[in-house]
């Protein structure tokens, strides 16, 4: 089992620093999804023109997120999280002084890599910083869940009182705020690298990166957390694909399908707190394992709820589970890389993480063609429950294998 603190007590202004690095970093999306769709819409861009802004934005992330893992070890994390955080505030302010199509896909490109990489150095310097304790990655995934309640309406609120000008100072002040937190962060707090000089060969990715990142899944530890990261995001991806389109075609309004959300969120702020406590009873292997099962469970059966109580009664529990099995991830892979590889890791993290998102609503959307919406979510919750299964049983001999030694 691991205990929610081992080490002596962290520093308040190291935590604050840390958090709001997450806050800020990871919750960008949520105002995007916001203030790019009201965007795109008031330059008149056609529908397929829309899709291809919208999605720009996480092209750089799939590729780019372990390179920008290794960047963090190569120069500091800090470092270069100031950099990507200045680079973001100032990506935010340019999109209304350049009014086209092209200058939009730019813009999202190079934000989605400043939030992207600002995030996996947050998730870095939990390891760094806070010896991956199960306590502070819950404090900082609690951290992310406030960030959600404030940043989308107040882009909607700066929209409708001044304008493209408003929403998108909204957004840079979100960036300055990572670059705020990140500054806020002593830097002898921080595990510094051997000096490196800066030159276009040390700044472009790199095949070796790569490979080092790929060869970190020989670390049983990292392989499980990784495994586990990419059958939880099949959860994801049925939500953030036909969940709200089923709901809508059983009569559910949008107000209210924003009210279920909102549930899973609030009660997600609780799940990320209450890690550390359970560690003391359950291994944290194991309650990845079932709360990462659970995360898919509450959304596979939506089309068995037959009332909107029951329908947000489960929201609210994948929203607790999510959020745990997200502090158990963090925790487990910053405590299982070694200092010197950190970042990479959750480069490596993040990557699965956006290419499933990318990857289970087309296989939903095929499979929703085949046997309908309904039956979509029972196959594709199945195939990923069984896939779980499988892991347990695999880690469960790795134990007993381990014990027979």
């Amino acid at each position: 089992m691991t205990a929610g603190t081992a080490g002596p007590p962290i520093p308040l202004r190291v935590q604050v620093a840390v958090y709001g690095a997450a806050m800020f970093s990871n919750t960008m999306s949520n105002l995007v999804w916001v203030a790019m769709p009201l965007w795109t819409l008031k330059l008149g861009l056609s529908p397929f023109l829309v899709g291809i802004a919208l999605g720009s934005r996480y092209v750089g992330p799939v590729l780019l997120s372990i390179h920008g893992g290794a960047l963090m070890d190569r120069f500091g994390t800090r470092r270069v999280m100031i950099v990507l955080a200045a680079v973001g505030t100032i990506a935010a302010l340019l999109f209304p002084f350049f009014p086209t199509f092209w200058a939009v896909v730019f813009l999202q490109v190079v934000g989605g890599i400043a939030d992207a990489f600002c995030w996996v150095g947050a998730q870095t310097l939990v390891g760094q910083v806070m010896r991956g304790e199960a306590t502070y990655a819950g404090r900082m995934s609690a951290g992310t869940r406030i960030g959600i309640f404030f940043g989308p309406p107040a882009i909607g609120f700066a929209w409708d009182l001044l304008g493209p000008m408003g929403a998108f100072a909204i957004m840079s002040l979100w960036s300055a705020g990572v670059l705020a937190s990140v500054l806020m962060l002593p830097a002898a707090s921080v595990v510094q690298p051997p000096p490196v000089r800066v030159s276009v060969r040390t700044l472009l990715p790199r095949l070796s990166d790569y490979v080092d990142a790929v060869k970190l899944l020989a670390v049983p530890a990292l392989l499980f957390a990784m495994t586990i990261t990419v059958l939880r995001q099949i959860g994801a991806g049925i939500q953030g694909s036909f969940y709200v389109v089923y709901l809508q075609s059983i009569g559910v309004t949008g107000t209210m399908i924003g009210l279920i959300m909102t549930v899973n969120g609030v009660i997600g702020l609780a799940g990320s707190l209450t890690v550390a406590p359970l560690l003391r009873f359950v291994s944290d292997r194991w309650l990845l394992l079932w709360t990462s099962a659970g995360s898919v469970l509450f959304v596979a059966i939506t089309p068995l709820l037959p009332n909107i109580g029951l329908l947000t009664v489960a929201s609210g529990l994948r929203g607790w589970v999510l959020a745990a099995s997200l502090v158990l991830i963090v925790s487990l892979i910053a405590r299982s890389a070694g200092p010197t590889k950190l970042g990479k890791a959750m480069g490596l993290r993040v990557t699965v993480n956006q290419a499933m998102s990318a990857i289970v609503p087309v296989i939903m959307g095929g499979v929703t063609e085949v046997v309908g919406i309904e039956a979509s979510f029972y196959w594709t919750g199945g195939v990923a429950l069984a896939l779980f299964a499988v892991t347990g049983w695999r880690a469960r001999q790795s134990v007993d294998r381990s014990a027979d030694v």
